[in-house]
């Protein structure tokens, strides 16, 4: 479990067979949390077992503390903990302006926490989203440079961006 852009990142065992896993999930946390189960969407991995998952109403800190392990003693049959990526976004299944929306706003995060590079997952589709990436990242003053995932990084469903350096400032007149 850990959180992708503000959302809910799950990893079940159970197969995700013809939606059964997914009712389950939405089910299990709607209880869990007390929430109405149309606060939850799925908006990744309906058909994989590593879900994404947007929760209305709550908080990132308030989901974890409902969620722990200490504060319950029958966890989510089937939900494993799943490390969290500061160097990754996913936007794929996304439209476009609202996945340009939050790829601004991550490149502005990633690039105040330091990091040197970061990885774009668009997926490969028809490649509208992949383009419309390509095209904010040309233009976006935080990126040094960028380029398509290698064999093994995700190929051309990934993108990589090299962000540009901090620059320190002088203190000397």
């Amino acid at each position: 479990m850990g959180f992708v852009d503000g959302a809910l990142e799950v990893r079940i065992t159970a197969a995700p067979v013809k939606g059964t896993a997914n009712k389950a999930l939405v089910e299990y946390l709607a209880h869990r949390l007390g929430i109405s189960r149309s606060n939850i969407t799925i908006v990744r991995g309906e058909t994989s077992r590593r879900k994404v998952i947007e929760i209305e109403g709550t908080s990132q800190e308030d989901l974890l503390e409902r969620l722990s392990a200490k504060n319950h003693s029958q966890g989510a049959q089937g939900i494993r903990a799943m490390p969290k990526r500061e160097d990754e976004i996913y936007v794929r299944r996304l439209r476009v302006d609202e996945a340009l929306a939050r790829l601004d706003r991550y490149l502005n995060d990633a690039f105040l926490s330091g990091l040197d590079s970061v990885r774009v997952v668009h997926g490969k589709g028809t490649g509208t989203l992949r383009n419309a990436v390509r095209e904010q990242l040309s233009n976006h003053p935080l990126v040094k440079s960028f380029r398509p995932g290698d064999y093994g990084e995700g190929d051309e469903g990934v993108t990589v961006v090299e962000l540009a350096k901090l620059k320190k400032q002088g203190g000397s007149q």
